[in-house]
C-alpha cells in the first residue's frame, strides 16, 4: 500500500512543480526523487542561500510510518533545515486519507519560503 501514497505523491508533486516552473520560469523549480529511500525533493534557484530546498520523506518502524516535510537550506559550509510538517506513527491508510491535507501544507509552505515574488523573479 505504500506504493499508492508514493506514487500519487510523485504525480502530484511533479504536476506541481510544473507549474511552478510555468508560472515562475526564472526561479529554475525542479523535483528530484530518491524512491528507493522515498525522499522527494524540490529544489529551486535562490535569491538568497547558495541552494535551497524543500524535501518530503517517509519512512517507517514496526507498520507505522512517518512523514517528514523540511526546508532545506544549503550554505557554503553549513546545512540548515527547519521542520514544517510530521506526521508520526501513522499508518499508510491514514496517510492516504491525510493525501489532500498534506498536499496543501506542503504547497503554502513551498509557496512562502520559495520567495514567490514576481519583483524579483519576472
Amino acid at each position: 500500500m505504500i506504493s499508492n501514497f508514493t506514487s500519487k505523491l510523485t504525480q502530484e508533486l511533479t504536476l506541481y512543480v510544473d507549474g511552478l516552473q510555468e508560472e515562475f520560469p526564472k526561479q529554475s523549480y525542479s523535483l528530484e526523487l530518491n524512491g528507493s529511500s522515498n525522499i522527494w525533493e524540490i529544489k529551486w534557484k535562490s535569491s538568497k542561500h547558495y541552494k535551497e530546498s524543500f524535501e518530503i520523506e517517509i519512512w517507517s518502524e514496526n507498520n507505522q510510518y512517518t512523514l517528514r516535510g523540511e526546508h532545506i537550506i544549503d550554505e557554503l559550509l553549513s546545512q540548515v533545515t527547519e521542520t514544517y510538517f510530521l506526521y508520526e506513527e501513522i499508518s499508510i491508510a491514514e496517510l492516504l486519507l491525510k493525501f489532500d491535507e498534506i498536499f496543501k501544507k506542503m504547497e503554502s509552505t513551498i509557496k512562502k519560503i520559495s520567495h514567490i515574488d514576481k519583483a524579483k523573479f519576472l
